[in-house]
């Protein structure tokens, strides 16, 4: 699944740079979409093999650092293209071939079973393979969590609010996304070349900030912490400082403040990442993936 939607997602990238009508390059863009999202969903169901469950919300916000710190990378690598070449196509064949590269990496290292893994260990895996015995055993131990159904688990409010956050989060992290360059060239008056370059602290604030709340989360729950404590917690402290550094980025004068605050928003926003560990608490192992 994982590399089939990264070839698709590069070939979409890849068929983004002939585009010769903005009627074209939104259906590119639509395609891109349509693969991207499976990437995602494929590495939250490997987390429930490859980590115990208190070892997923480090393993959630690694995997979806990938996306921070790939923008980080890309600022300066599509901004540099485009000024060698002078158009934006290129940048995007650029990328289209790397995302069909690391399809391929996928497809050779990739496996759904750790015993699997030629790299793996014995001891890993036997660790691994009774963390996957406990959580089943307790599963089966659970009268009303063996006999839920979709329809059972969607009338109760915990997905519901789960989605409504998560599109709250993607709205923030694509907004900033989109936004960020566009804001600090117009806005600020900064060149294109140094737009790359502060785009990419932004970007690697949102990296950063995916590292850090993965660890707290984890440490906290392996020393007792309550899933909802933490959760709820880690939520709201992220909340209150995206919104307070995107009041003052609106204030400030210098560029170099604003950036600032910028990267500090970002790297609250990507505590978001944690939501991807979210699902493995609410529904049996074999429904994650929906």
């Amino acid at each position: 699944v994982i590399t089939t939607a990264l070839v698709g997602w590069g070939i979409s990238q890849a068929l983004t740079a002939v585009a010769a009508s903005f009627n074209v390059f939104i259906w590119c863009r639509l395609l891109l979409g349509i693969f991207e999202g499976p990437v995602q969903v494929g590495m939250n169901t490997s987390t429930l093999r490859w980590l115990r469950k208190n070892e997923r919300g480090r393993g959630s916000t690694i995997i979806d650092s990938g996306g921070p710190l790939g923008s980080a990378i890309g600022s300066i690598v599509v901004t540099g293209l485009i000024v060698w070449l002078g158009t934006w196509r290129a940048a995007f064949i650029f990328l289209g071939a790397l995302t069909l590269l690391v399809g391929l990496l996928a497809w050779l290292f990739i496996r759904n079973n750790p015993s699997q893994h030629p790299l793996i260990t014995s001891d890993e895996a036997d660790y691994l393979e009774a963390g996957i015995a406990q959580e089943e055993a307790v599963e089966k131990s659970e009268e009303t969590l063996a006999k839920a159904t979709w329809g059972s688990v969607f009338s109760r409010l915990s997905p519901w609010m789960l989605l409504i956050a998560f599109c709250a989060y993607d709205a923030v992290q694509y907004g900033l996304l989109t936004w960020v360059p566009f804001y600090i060239a117009q806005s600020r008056h900064v060149s294109f070349a140094i737009t790359g370059v502060a785009s990419m602290v932004v970007y690697l604030g949102g990296f950063a900030g995916e590292m850090v709340v993965g660890q707290i989360s984890d440490r906290w729950l392996q020393a007792g912490g309550s899933p909802n404590k933490v959760l709820r917690t880690l939520f709201v402290t992220a909340g209150i400082g995206v919104t307070l550094c995107m009041l003052f980025v609106n204030v400030v004068a210098d560029v170099s403040v604003a950036v600032a605050l910028l990267t500090i928003a970002n790297f609250f926003t990507r505590w978001g990442g944690l939501y991807w560990s979210v699902p493995q608490r609410l529904v049996r192992r074999n429904q994650v993936a929906v």
